[in-house]
């Protein structure tokens, strides 16, 4: 865990822990210049690498003087419930797993939670051993899953994957429609263009393509 940059995260932790600690006492709007807000906000992108604990405080030191107390007890507006301890670690909490469903990298906690509602899932993803993965923990909570090996960027394989719905479950009533990458990590003028079609396939088109070969066997 020593390669884990976890001084971010803990610096993180305390801001928002200090901040939710004082929030009764702070006023519920401090007068603020929006001008000077937006400034400290904005300014070129710096040229060195910032580190990211940096990153962190110089959010913190900016949004400071915009801050509203809508957590605070003398706040009465509108009730999100997003700054309760419970909500606000949770939160935190799902950002660091990051997972998604339909990535082979991640796991299949989403079709369990379906499984877990007593949905009959259909699985898709192009590797296969991901597939199996995802049926075995379905199979964990005893829920009903299909799998189709296949490509959401291709409209037959798309096409394919709702027919298997209808025969195997006789329609679709939800839609999770959340492939998608992240492609490779570069500069604007050094990323590669057929990486940049690959993203835009997947994440773009796949999600279009789902929802436009889907629509019939939902109504």
């Amino acid at each position: 865990m020593s390669d884990v940059p976890r001084s971010p995260l803990a610096l993180a932790a305390d801001l928002g822990v200090s901040f939710l600690d004082q929030v009764a006492e702070r006023p519920v709007a401090s007068p603020f210049d929006l001008a000077a807000l937006r400034h400290a906000f904005g300014g070129p992108v710096p040229e060195e690498e910032t580190g990211p604990g940096v990153v962190i405080e110089m959010l913190a030191a900016a949004a400071e003087p915009g801050l509203v107390a809508t957590a605070g007890p003398r706040y009465f507006g509108f009730v999100t419930g997003g700054a309760l301890p419970a909500a606000v670690g949770a939160d935190w909490l799902t950002a660091a797993w990051d997972q998604r469903v339909a990535l082979g990298i991640s796991s299949p906690a989403a079709a369990v939670r379906f499984a877990r509602e007593g949905a009959s899932i259909v699985a898709v993803d192009r590797d296969e051993a991901s597939l199996t993965e995802t049926v075995a923990a379905v199979a964990v909570v005893g829920g009903r899953i299909h799998t189709v090996a296949g490509d959401v960027t291709s409209s037959a394989d798309v096409k394919a994957y709702v027919q298997a719905a209808v025969d195997t479950f006789g329609g679709v009533d939800v839609l999770f429609n959340n492939a998608g990458i992240e492609g490779v990590v570069r500069s604007l003028e050094t990323y590669p263009e057929d990486d940049f079609d690959q993203v835009i396939a997947v994440n773009v088109k796949g999600v279009w393509l789902g929802m436009k070969h889907t629509a019939d066997a939902m109504r």
